[in-house]
């Protein structure tokens, strides 16, 4: 099926949001990877004050390489050290995605990416569904050409340090050590 329900809905919009659409003559719409603060701004307050919200997040080292792949890499980088000294990296830091700018959740929960069969399971205790009607999803990522060289524990040993200081907050709240 193809995406749907993505479109904002006129009766959202904020005057910023309609002297957009009048210059470029393009809606607004929910996409992949939107903050909380930007879905925030579209969701009446009643349904976001009463309703259950969470958000999955990966693991610093593992969300570093796959955008860093996704980036074009050496093509576009050079190398892994290059794109952790860009600022193609702070895109991607966690915190922005689930918290205000003054560094209040505004989710009820962020799970990890690596526990997500236990996560459905809260879930399902939460939502009040049954488990058998609340799967995980499987996984298959991508193998590369140059996948063997960019691996996670080899980015950890080499780069962990630097990691650990631009993903501060996912390593003090999600992945601490």
């Amino acid at each position: 099926r193809e995406a749907q329900n993505f479109l904002i809905p006129f009766s959202q919009y904020k005057m910023k949001d309609w002297l957009r659409f009048l210059k470029h003559r393009q809606r607004q719409v929910f996409y992949n990877h939107i903050p909380a603060s930007d879905l925030k701004k579209y969701i009446a307050p009643d349904i976001w004050n009463n309703y259950y919200k969470f958000c999955f997040d990966r693991n610093p080292v593992n969300k570093s390489i796959s955008h860093f792949k996704w980036r074009g890499g050496k093509i576009e980088l050079l190398d892994f050290e290059s794109y952790l000294n860009s600022l193609e990296v702070e895109k991607i830091k966690g915190d922005h995605f689930y918290k205000d700018k003054y560094g209040n959740y505004l989710v009820d929960k962020v799970y990890r990416m690596e526990d997500m069969k236990e996560a459905f399971g809260d879930l399902g205790l939460k939502l009040g569904i049954n488990k058998n009607n609340l799967v995980a999803p499987n996984f298959k990522t991508k193998v590369t050409d140059d996948s063997y060289k960019l691996t996670s524990e080899k980015i950890e040993k080499q780069y962990g340090g630097i990691l650990k200081r631009i993903f501060k907050t996912e390593y003090k709240d999600l992945y601490p050590q």
